[in-house]
């Protein structure tokens, strides 16, 4: 009988340790996974999928109508949105180099530049916009840092939700100021803002051709 009990008590034993070390292979697997999902791939850091309206300027966001785009940005993030690109029948993009084309949906149209900011030649399609510029003479809203809208904007509404600008400069019929320069952020990072003589905005331009760490 006590050799019975000793049989039934050692098997009792076998069956929880195995049942720990399923508990522990699950765990284990749990892990895994959420650590596979904080990667950070190389289009998150061209700011595809993952772009969002910052606070901060020097972020290089912005707002179109109901979609953010944070520059430099991959030109099929913009195609999945319904945008087209043309105007530039180059099928490769050596590294270093840039390109002009045109970015357009609807009754708007933007005026880009497509950048190879690698240190390797890439087909014209897989360089990311480096920079859009506008007109206001299209229909879409354009939101920039802190849900800024730049269509009724003035010269006066923008220092004063930026602070001064690194450069200003005042022509016969418009003016010019400019936030991030050579000083800063460099020549390839900046707003550019136009304004006509009562001071309204009439063209923007961002820049950014650095890609995030």
């Amino acid at each position: 009988m006590s050799k019975r009990i000793i049989l039934l008590l050692l098997l009792f034993c076998v069956i929880c340790l195995a049942s720990c070390g399923a508990d522990e292979s699950v765990s284990e697997d749990v892990s895994e996974g959420s650590e596979e999902s904080k990667v950070t791939t190389s289009e998150d850091a061209l700011g595809h999928e993952s772009a969002y309206l910052s606070v901060d300027l020097f972020q290089f966001s912005l707002q179109i109508d109901e979609e953010v785009y944070k520059l430099p940005m991959l030109q099929n993030s913009f195609i999945s949105d319904g945008w087209s690109i043309s105007g530039n029948d180059v099928q490769t993009l050596k590294a270093g180099y840039i390109e002009s084309a045109t970015l357009s949906k609807g009754e708007t149209t933007f005026d880009i530049q497509v950048i190879n900011p690698t240190k390797k030649e890439l087909s014209f399609a897989e360089c990311p916009v480096g920079r859009l510029s506008y007109d206001f003479s299209g229909t879409a809203q354009i939101y920039i840092a802190d849900n800024f809208l730049l269509n009724d904007a003035t010269k006066a509404s923008i220092t004063e939700k930026y602070g001064e600008p690194e450069t200003t400069e005042t022509h016969s019929d418009f003016s010019e100021i400019t936030y991030g320069s050579r000083k800063t952020t460099g020549n390839y990072a900046k707003y550019l803002f136009r304004f006509d003589k009562s001071g309204k905005i009439i063209y923007f331009s961002i820049v950014n051709h650095y890609m995030s760490d």
